[in-house]
């Protein structure tokens, strides 16, 4: 491949669709349960153009599935306890990567009096390799630069979490 001038230019337009669904059921007037479905659907076509034009077609489907618990009890109290589990499926030409991820969620706020107020929270969330990422085909920008990407990429889940003092609303 060496010598051989080669680039990706989308030859399609993306597809993209995207279904959410979110369910609220209240227990009771201080426990409600939040739940819900995400899918969301990409379709991208490249062509490689080399000696041999390839063309590359790439399918990128998450699902994520959620729950929250939320406690609000009638005063300073509240917070929210959940899990969302996540699947993404790229399938490229050459393969098919498959990742699970779990999200853990935790947010509570507690109200001392109008002045001061106290908030925790933990979350996560993931970001997955797209396709160009994954590809293994250098690919010549100009004369001097080259890029291939590592078909064994995996995703990354981020945690994040916060304590923030309110004074003086």
């Amino acid at each position: 491949m060496d010598g051989e001038e080669s680039y990706q230019r989308l030859t399609s337009k993306q597809t993209t669709s995207i279904i959410n669904i979110d369910l609220n059921h209240k227990f009771s007037k201080i426990f409600s349960l939040d739940a819900g479905y995400k899918n969301t659907f990409n379709n991208y076509n490249f062509l490689f153009e080399t000696q041999n034009d390839q063309n590359n077609s790439n399918k990128d489907v998450r699902n994520l599935l959620y729950t929250y618990l939320n406690f609000t009890p009638e005063g300073k109290l509240k917070s929210k306890l959940g899990l969302a589990v996540e699947n993404d499926r790229l399938k490229t030409n050459e393969q098919t990567n498959i990742n699970y991820s779990f999200q853990p969620y935790f947010s509570m706020h507690y109200s001392f009096n109008n002045d001061l107020n106290i908030s925790l929270n933990l979350k996560s969330n993931s970001h997955y390799p797209n396709a160009d990422q994954l590809n293994p085909h250098p690919i010549t920008i100009d004369r001097y630069s080259r890029y291939s990407g590592n078909p064994n990429l995996n995703f990354s889940t981020k945690y994040t979490g916060s304590l923030t003092f309110s004074l003086l609303k």
